[in-house]
């Protein structure tokens, strides 16, 4: 009576073993996989506002509902643009004023804050842009930063968009550094898809807001983020041109007068250069870190459930022999 009873608190504490063994596997997975399972509702959410985006615009084009609120939308920014340039961008002096929101959407009956959908095919990036840089906008995707320029196809214009160095397992504008000088981004605004090209790349210091001003007979679109990786020291910023044959050849000569690109970062950015290096290695070596993990849990579970099933059919077999 006694052996039996024995018999049966062992088997009691080899289940807690295996059930503690599980849980303590399962949560393994749950901790390690959390930036990924961010990363992939923060895409499952972008995609839904993207697509609810392009499909107000879709409504719009095929019924005509709200033509008349577009067309006062598209002049207040039209203004609103004319107006910092004239201004020379003079609110544009600290952070707080990147928060703030030049105009409220919702009275033109855009509910969610997106003013368009920025696209970086180099980075595999497609994320809505969202009007001022507040936190909440920040950790859902790309802002437009307050004080500069809607991104309508406009001459002395710079719409200067931002997004987090990666946030929480989402990418974001993580992988910036694989752009590089001729490559091309999309802005889809509620009227047309612009094109812009890559003509220019800087390392900056925060507070150097001269860098992202309007240039003077240019359309732009800037992209900045922090630098470097992990870090929140400096801006990384890469500025673009609306693409045209006038672009081209305003490229061209500067690429003339300037000599090669490399020859210019050699000369003027060298330390910056080492630190995207850098910065490359480290997301490499994370990437590669979270791709063998996710095999040693593989393998993990595996040993898991083949000790699971040697366990029962042992058990299975004294059951029997009793």
């Amino acid at each position: 009576m006694e052996t039996k009873k024995q018999e049966e608190n062992t088997k009691l504490k080899k289940k807690i073993i295996q059930m503690s063994c599980i849980c303590l596997y399962l949560g393994g997975i749950i901790i390690f996989s959390y930036p990924d399972i961010r990363a992939v509702e923060n895409s499952i959410r972008n995609n839904k506002v993207i697509r609810e985006f392009e499909e107000h615009l879709e409504n719009t084009k095929t019924d005509g509902s709200d033509s008349l609120q577009f067309g006062e939308l598209r002049a207040v920014m039209e203004s609103y643009n004319r107006q910092i340039y004239a201004e020379r961008q003079e609110n544009l002096k600290d952070p707080w004023s990147y928060e703030q929101s030049s105009i409220d959407l919702s009275d033109y009956g855009v509910e969610n804050n997106v003013v368009g959908v920025i696209s970086i095919p180099k980075m595999d990036v497609e994320l809505p842009i969202y009007l001022g840089a507040m936190q909440e906008n920040m950790k859902s995707g790309a802002v437009l930063l307050g004080q500069t320029s809607f991104p309508l196809g406009e001459n002395n214009s710079n719409s200067v968009i931002a997004a987090h160095r990666g946030w929480k397992g989402i990418p974001m504008f993580r992988e910036i550094e694989k752009l590089s000088l001729g490559d091309t981004i999309t802005i889809r605004n509620f009227w047309e898809i612009l094109t812009y090209e890559v003509t220019e790349i800087k390392v900056i210091m925060p507070e150097d807001v001269h860098e992202i001003l309007i240039q003077d007979n240019r359309d732009m679109v800037t992209l900045l983020t922090c630098h470097p990786y992990t870090q929140n020291t400096r801006r990384y910023v890469v500025f673009c041109e609306k693409v045209s044959s006038t672009a081209k050849e305003k490229e061209k000569e500067k690429s003339a007068a300037m000599g090669s690109w490399s020859e210019k970062i050699e000369i003027s950015y060298e330390a910056d250069i080492l630190e995207e290096k850098e910065d490359a290695e480290v997301i490499k070596k994370e990437k590669t870190v979270r791709s063998v993990g996710y095999v040693i849990l593989g393998i993990v579970g595996i040993m898991l459930i083949v000790i699971n099933n040697i366990n029962g059919k042992v058990e299975a077999e004294q059951k029997s022999k009793q």
